[in-house]
């Protein structure tokens, strides 16, 4: 119990090890000084089981499994906080929810777009003029197809024309429902 061997050199107690390993809390690896002033890392074991020797280190040396990980500037930017100095983000006060008195100020669709369809006339006049759009739109198509100009129509394009007797149905349906108004 009194000696450690470290590499046949000097010698020096095992209770001065223990007692360097947890005055650091054992971060690491083991560092043992001689009384020459040697310092070396004890052999240690590896995770897959194997042991590493025990070598012989100059002060300050940090060995290649221990060295911290190359940071580009990038990353390192990226790793640096927001926030100003001495603010935590800790001290951030999240946001009440909101009240029913401020759900209830919420302005009406109307008020946010100024051609909104209020009553619903305007509504069924506004479904009334999208229709007629797209029966010009129709008619266009027709003619272009008669003139020559669009030789083989897509399929889509022959699906838009089928369309065009409920559009017309649809115009009649919401102009006599736009009468009763």
């Amino acid at each position: 119990m009194k000696l450690f061997p470290v590499l046949d050199r000097e010698l020096i107690s095992i209770r001065e090890i223990h007692v360097a390993m947890s005055s650091k809390g054992f971060i690491g690896d083991v560092r043992i000084k001689t009384k020459t002033g040697e310092t070396y890392i004890a052999a240690s074991q590896r995770a897959d089981g194997t042991w590493r020797k025990a070598r012989r280190v100059k002060d300050g040396y940090i060995p290649q499994e221990e060295q911290p990980r190359y940071e580009s500037r990038g990353q390192q930017m990226s790793n640096k906080t927001t926030y100003p100095i001495g603010w935590s983000p800790t001290e951030v006060v999240k946001p009440k929810k909101k009240t029913e008195e401020q759900e209830l100020k919420k302005p009406i669709a109307a008020a946010l777009r100024p051609n909104a369809p209020i009553t619903p006339r305007e509504c069924i006049g506004k479904k009334i003029n999208n229709l007629n759009r797209k029966l010009r739109d129709i008619e266009i198509l027709e003619q272009r197809i008669k003139s020559g100009v669009l030789g083989n129509p897509e399929k889509t394009q022959l699906e838009k024309i089928a369309r065009r007797e409920t559009i017309t149905k649809e115009i009649d349906r919401l102009t006599v429902e736009i009468e009763k108004l």
